[in-house]
C-alpha cells in the first residue's frame, strides 16, 4: 500500500462530501476498493468482503485480498456519524468498538506477511471525545503521519469502563498512522497500520 492509494481514496471521500453525496460505511469501503483498482493491479475479484476470521468465532472481517505483492491484506472500516435525531451517542463505547476492530485485526492470522489497516472516518461526532485528554486517547486520534503508539492490555488501565467492555481482550500491538486529514463538512479521516504481534503462521481455525 502506498500514498498514492491513500490520496485517491481521500479525494474520493472529498469530492462526495464536498458535493454533499449521501454518505455511509459501504460508500467509504467501496471508494478505498475504487483507488485500490485505480493505484495497483489488483482486479474485483482478488478483493473479498466479510471473510471470515480464523482465529476468533463467528468473526469476520470487513475486506481480505490474499495475495497482494506476496502478502495478505485485511481492513477494518468504520465511519461515525452524528445520530440524525439529536441523542447523544455513546462515545466511549463507540470509541471501544474501534479498539475491538483493531484488535479483531491483530488477531486475524496469515501465512504470508501481513498489512492490516483500520480506516476510520468522523463527521465530527466523535472528534471532540477521541481528542479531549480527559478521555485519554488523543495519543491515538493525535497521532500525526508516521507516529506510533503501542497497545495492550495496559493500554486499557486507565480508560473508563464502558471503553474496556466495549473493547474486549486487547493483544500487543502497535498502531501507526500512514495518513490523516480533515475532509469537508468538519470530516477527519484517518488510515492506520495495524503491526501485530503475531507472524504469518498456519491460521488456528
Amino acid at each position: 500500500m502506498n500514498e498514492a492509494i491513500y490520496s485517491s481514496f481521500d479525494n474520493y471521500l472529498t469530492q462526495r462530501l464536498s458535493n454533499h453525496v449521501f454518505t455511509t460505511e459501504d460508500s467509504v469501503r467501496y471508494s478505498f476498493f475504487a483507488s485500490l483498482l485505480k493505484n495497483t493491479s489488483l482486479q474485483p475479484y482478488d478483493i473479498v468482503m466479510e471473510f471470515p476470521h480464523n482465529h476468533r468465532q463467528n468473526a469476520r472481517v470487513d475486506t481480505y485480498i490474499p495475495n497482494y505483492e506476496e502478502k495478505e491484506v485485511v481492513i477494518e472500516f468504520k465511519y461515525d456519524r452524528a445520530n440524525p435525531g439529536g441523542k447523544n451517542a455513546p462515545r466511549p463505547q463507540k470509541a471501544g468498538k474501534h479498539f475491538n476492530d483493531m484488535c479483531r485485526l491483530l488477531e486475524f492470522q496469515t501465512r504470508l506477511p501481513a498489512l492490516r489497516f483500520f480506516i476510520y472516518l468522523t463527521d465530527g461526532e466523535m472528534t471532540a471525545y477521541l481528542s479531549n485528554g480527559k478521555n485519554k486517547l488523543d495519543t491515538y486520534f493525535g497521532l500525526g503521519t508516521g507516529e506510533e503508539l503501542k497497545i495492550g492490555e495496559d493500554f486499557l488501565n486507565n480508560k473508563c469502563k464502558t471503553f474496556q467492555k466495549s473493547t474486549g481482550r486487547m493483544p500487543n500491538g502497535i498502531i501507526k498512522c500512514v495518513w490523516k486529514n480533515r475532509l469537508p463538512e468538519n470530516h477527519e479521516l484517518r488510515i492506520y497500520k495495524m503491526l501485530s504481534e503475531y507472524k504469518y503462521c498456519q491460521p488456528a481455525i
